[in-house]
């Protein structure tokens, strides 16, 4: 029953960083200029789920320790591979204000809930494998 808990609690950070990192990205998309070398809006989009993938992959390989030892060094290893994508995903120019604008604010709403959806149902399908 910890081991269940556990993950649903790691799922659930998992889903509040991602939600993080949207707020974030989109603020930051919203501070920028717009230019012609700058990444589109998809690519950025690719690099923000290869970064939460990143960190759920991480998170995941906590879930899988047998002893306390593991687990600990397990915990180690997520915090600083969380870390180095996050540092990252903060090298990554995000798409100028037009193209961010571009897309409705609905729209990156409903995205970043399919996302948290996605990051839930993946924690959960995890728990009951281990089951």
């Amino acid at each position: 029953m910890e081991t269940r808990r556990l993950i649903l609690v790691l799922g659930g950070i998992a889903v509040v960083l991602v939600i993080v990192l949207v707020a974030l990205l989109a603020i930051v998309a919203s501070g920028c200029g717009g230019g012609s070398d700058e990444p589109s809006l998809s690519d950025f989009q690719d690099q923000v789920v290869n970064t939460r993938d990143r960190v759920d992959f991480a998170l995941s390989r906590v879930t899988q320790a047998q002893s306390k030892d593991e687990f600990l060094n397990r915990m180690d290893e997520a915090s600083a591979a969380i870390e180095a994508a996050a540092d990252d995903l903060e090298d990554v120019e995000p798409p100028g204000e037009d193209v961010a604008a571009a897309q409705p604010e609905d729209q990156q709403e409903g995205e970043a809930e399919q996302q948290r959806d996605r990051s839930e149902q993946r924690a959960l399908k995890h728990a009951q494998h281990r089951k």
